[in-house]
């Protein structure tokens, strides 16, 4: 009997950061990510939108990120916003459902053009793979869901922070320095979210372009979502802040490597004379 050889899962490329500000009198959602996208024959984009702000009948607005294959991925982008125009947010799911339903409308739009086995459409499905972010508020409280196309279901996230994309691990690694439990407002967010995309932008190539940020905010009982333009100022002095730091932080870490090297190299000459 022929054994076949599972797939190894690879993150869509790009890098999206979600980030809960919990902080009083400057609670939020903070969104960032690059503006890479690669083709099939390996060509690269650098000013994707992949933050998109889309507002559902009864006034909540919801910001939804693309990861991955940007063709299809738009897709289910443009079926979801036509589907929150006429949805009113019931419960906190609401806006997760109804990502989910336009995935769910976009496979089976896929289904009928790859008439194969089920192995097949799902070995299609991991090969135009993408995963998107959802971030909104209802009640007062923040949500992220993620979702992948071969799954089609959203997952909620419950931690302060998650992150999609070939860059996530790096991410969680960059984010999960930093001690978190005084919570945090949306400009310290903000700075953190777009530290975080530079330095990977310079660790992964798969990673570029500009970074770009979303913000959602809980305003008179209703979810408010804004996406930053490309030129926004204030980002760009972020990421220039951003950028300074993470130079001065490698100059220090330098230094702290010799002063340890030279500390540990004393102390063993000591031991050994």
């Amino acid at each position: 009997m022929a054994i076949l050889k599972r797939k190894e899962y690879k993150p869509p490329v790009t890098i999206i950061i979600g980030i809960k500000c919990l902080k009083e009198n400057g609670e939020g959602i903070i969104i960032t990510c690059d503006s890479r996208t690669t083709d099939e024959a390996g060509y690269c984009n650098d000013l994707a939108d992949k933050l998109h702000s889309v507002p559902f009948q009864d006034g909540n607005s919801v910001i939804v990120a693309e990861a991955g294959r940007a063709d299809f991925s738009s897709l289910a982008v443009e079926t979801f916003t036509n589907l929150a125009a006429n949805t009113k947010m019931q419960d906190y799911r609401t806006a997760a459902e109804c990502l989910g339903s336009a995935v769910a409308r976009l496979k089976d739009k896929i289904r009928e053009q790859q008439r194969g086995t089920s192995e097949e459409f799902q070995k299609y499905l991991a090969d135009h793979s993408f995963e998107l972010m959802l971030a909104y508020y209802w009640g007062g409280k923040p949500y992220i869901f993620t979702l992948k196309l071969e799954a089609g279901l959203p997952v909620l996230e419950p931690a302060i922070y998650c992150a999609i994309g070939c860059g996530h691990v790096l991410a969680n690694f960059i984010i999960s320095r930093v001690d978190m439990t005084r919570g945090f407002d949306t400009g310290a967010g903000m700075w953190l979210g777009a530290y975080a995309v530079e330095e990977i932008k310079k660790l992964d190539s798969r990673c570029g372009g500009k970074t770009r940020s979303a913000t959602v905010e809980y305003k008179d009982n209703k979810s408010v979502s804004i996406v930053s333009p490309s030129d926004c100022p204030a980002m760009d002095e972020v990421i220039k802040e951003a950028l300074d730091f993470a130079d001065i932080q490698k100059r220090a870490w330098t230094h702290l490597i010799r002063d340890r090297i030279a500390e540990v190299i004393k102390n063993r000459n000591r031991t050994t004379n």
